[in-house]
């Protein structure tokens, strides 16, 4: 007889002999699992709230639920381990040749025609800044319309960054939105 591969990777998981009766069965039924494609509505949700209401659970059910959700990825990593992986993570980043936008190709002309020495996607623990003055200590940020149209959020992002970047020895933070630095296009002409 002819086994699915569905069936006999199930024979090699769990090392099941499955007898011959059997084994028809399964390759016979062409059955769909009765919840198959539905999703609970709104209305099913509520009902099954109310239907919840003021009852109370087993100490052994409280328990289990606890553990489950403790297990969950993100709620135990500790922030030490997080930062480990977001270096880790910025250090496999800087191995690829990154793409320059025009942003960061004029604040490059800009800081190369004020005659200072800088290093461009400079990585800075987890994060990685767009040109590095070592002389000043000075990080430049090109702001691009396109990652800091959501006002709050890129504030709130570049606020939390900023703070990480003075925190490991930067002077300053000087960040250069895409008007600011659209006279330094790169064709090198000032407009």
């Amino acid at each position: 007889m002819m086994l699915s591969l569905k069936q006999r990777n199930r024979l090699k998981i769990t090392g099941q002999a499955f007898s011959d009766e059997h084994l028809a069965k399964l390759k016979t039924s062409n059955r769909v699992p009765w919840n198959k494609g539905l999703t609970l509505g709104p209305e099913y949700r509520a009902i099954c709230s109310e239907s919840h209401k003021g009852k109370t659970l087993s100490t052994e059910h409280r328990k289990s639920i606890s553990k489950a959700t403790k297990g969950r990825p993100g709620k135990t990593i500790p922030p030490e381990i997080r930062e480990k992986i977001a270096i880790s993570v910025a250090r496999y980043i800087t191995r690829w040749t990154p793409t320059v936008t025009w942003p960061e190709q004029a604040l490059a002309m800009l800081l190369g025609s004020a005659g200072l020495e800088f290093v461009t996607q400079k990585r800075f623990g987890r994060y990685i800044v767009d040109a590095w003055v070592p002389s000043y200590s000075l990080v430049f940020e090109a702001d691009g319309n396109y990652w800091h149209r959501d006002r709050q959020g890129a504030q709130e992002r570049d606020a939390k960054r900023d703070e990480y970047l003075l925190l490991k020895g930067v002077t300053a933070v000087i960040h250069l939105g895409e008007n600011d630095l659209e006279g330094w296009r790169v064709d090198g002409t000032m407009r």
